[in-house]
């Protein structure tokens, strides 16, 4: 009997040690699994913020083109590129209907740097050597428009901010700079802040537009507007920008965000409430602790690892699907809309890319004398890196087509600017033609596309693919064909 007893007993020991070890081991595996779900769930919600802000920052670069496309169009005025003191000061006053959209007003300035005339007039400005402002000296060499930091040269001194665009003569030769200038602060006149208002980018928290030193040109608050905010060094360095959690300035949790706006040296950031952003994958999280409770010590394990492995799948597919999404959503915005209407002539586009890969575009730009420079291309890479060069491609053929250089000349001017930004780790093969309407005269250049179909007098069999892709090899020249 006794023998009997000591074995019970010795057996419900033994039973409740494995009870206590099997609860033990369950506990151990609902906190690991937890945690990676937390981890997980950290990271994607960072990884969702930083696409939004690098949605944002590109959707803030497109409003900020129409300003600086305002400036150009004035550029090329002859009464401004090639007229005296007087003539310029008189376009600027024909166009100060257009030009309220810098309430700061617009400066112009020589080729020396030297103020000429202003709009509405500032006679205390006027020859006043501007040459060592940012906004001047850094047109230097370059047909792009410039986005200034934080700079005093409002009227009375005022903080604005200023984009800034060259005054190039016929021959392309630099002539001055056209720049127009916004004040900071000025929530209830400034078209610069209505445009960013309009985009209605951030969720929970504020907005700010930084300059390169980190001052604020724009807060979502308009209290800060003017200082200074720390950019963290990956922020300026990381094209497609960086999001991280920390705290505001009253210690609450925060998720915040840093894009590049494209082509402006300007910061877009983003602050959004922690709890806000999480507060879906919370509730989320405590379901599971649930499930996590009620199993064994096997199936416990078992789940663990499945739910391992398929958040590991989701977010990777995730990741995938939002990339691809972000990428579509740029290089929808950087396609043209419809077609030039030219009497005589029907201009209609098929555009279908490849689902997977995207990297696909076209662009029409109207010149002046009524051609029409055609662009078409196919980038060899994926998601936003394919959107990245689609957008470096385009850039560089339309200052191309502004130069008016004729095809051959157009794709080896395009290549030289664009193999520097490629670095050889992606190509575009394009095709770029030039339609003279008044005499069907058609003058086509190929980087490495496949060989256009022409219906008419011309077989098809007489065009052939000529040339490398452009961002391959840095001096390449391409030659071109006229089609009558």
């Amino acid at each position: 009997m006794r023998s009997r007893f000591e074995w019970k007993r010795w057996r419900s020991r033994v039973v409740l040690g494995i009870v206590v070890l099997t609860l033990l081991i369950l506990a151990a595996v609902s906190l690991y699994t937890y945690n990676t779900y937390q981890g997980a769930a950290e990271r994607l919600a960072l990884e969702s913020n930083r696409q939004l802000g690098y949605v944002g920052a590109a959707r803030l670069r497109g409003e900020l083109t129409r300003f600086s496309e305002e400036l150009d169009n004035l550029v090329r005025s002859q009464d401004v590129y090639r007229g005296q003191t007087s003539q310029q000061q008189q376009a600027l006053r024909d166009a100060r209907h257009r030009l309220t959209i810098f309430d700061g007003g617009v400066v112009l300035l020589d080729n020396f740097g030297q103020v000429r005339s202003s709009e509405p007039a500032r006679p205390e400005i006027q020859n006043a050597d501007w040459s060592d402002r940012d906004f001047f000296r850094e047109l230097l060499g370059t047909s792009r428009e410039y986005y200034s930091d934080i700079t005093n040269d409002g009227p009375d001194g005022a903080p604005v901010a200023v984009i800034s665009v060259p005054i190039t003569g016929e021959n392309g030769e630099f002539e001055g700079a056209l720049a127009g200038m916004f004040r900071l602060g000025e929530s209830r006149v400034s078209s610069l802040y209505a445009s960013i208002v309009r985009l209605r980018i951030g969720q929970s928290g504020n907005t700010y537009v930084l300059d390169r030193e980190g001052g604020i040109l724009y807060d979502s608050s308009f209290t800060r507007i003017g200082e200074k905010l720390e950019l963290p060094p990956q922020a300026t360095n990381d094209l497609q920008g960086i999001a991280f959690r920390t705290t505001d300035l009253e210690g609450n949790d925060i998720i915040a965000s840093f894009a590049p706006i494209p082509g402006t040296g300007w910061t877009l950031v983003s602050q959004d409430d922690w709890a806000t952003a999480t507060r879906d994958t919370q509730s989320y999280a405590n379901s599971l602790v649930i499930l996590l409770a009620l199993g064994t010590v096997l199936p416990a394990l078992g789940v663990a690892l499945l739910i391992r492995t398929q958040n590991a799948e989701m977010l990777e597919r995730e990741r995938d699907a939002q990339e691809q999404r972000v990428a579509w959503l740029i290089q929808e915005r950087l396609l043209p809309g419809a077609p030039p209407m030219m009497p005589g002539w029907n201009v209609d586009v098929f555009y279908k890319p490849h689902p997977a890969s995207g990297g696909d575009f076209y662009d029409f730009y109207l010149m002046s004398d009524g051609s029409l420079a055609l662009m078409l291309g196919h980038a060899n890479a994926k998601g936003l890196e394919a959107a990245h060069v689609i957008d470096t491609v385009r850039a560089a053929l339309r200052s191309a087509a502004q130069l008016r250089l004729p095809p051959g000349k157009a794709l080896t001017h395009a290549n030289a600017l664009v193999c520097p930004e490629l670095h050889g780790e992606a190509c575009v093969s394009s095709i770029y033609a030039m339609l003279h309407p008044p005499t069907g005269r058609l003058m086509f250049s190929s980087a490495g596309a496949i060989a256009p179909w022409v219906s008419g007098n011309t077989a098809n069999g007489d065009l052939s693919e000529e040339g490398v892709s452009l961002g391959q090899e840095v001096g390449s020249e391409y030659g071109q064909r006229t089609l009558t």
